[in-house]
């Protein structure tokens, strides 16, 4: 998120602020829609959804 204070906002710094906030807000939803389809609690369908990005973040580490 990009916070200017004293300047003017242009296009790319509010649509960058709109941006975040949007992707929080689908990330809520993946969860919540995540533990209401498998009927688990939100802890465990935030883990069932980080489970499925460990292989590339396992990837990630070992290119390094």
């Amino acid at each position: 998120m990009l916070l200017v204070i004293g300047k003017d906002p242009i296009f790319e710094q509010v649509n960058g602020g709109v941006n975040y906030i949007l992707r929080l807000w689908s990330f809520g939803l993946l969860t919540i829609g995540v533990s209401t389809i498998q009927k688990f609690s939100y802890g465990m369908a935030l883990l069932n959804i980080l489970l499925g990005y460990l292989p590339f973040f396992m990837i990630g580490i070992l290119k390094n």
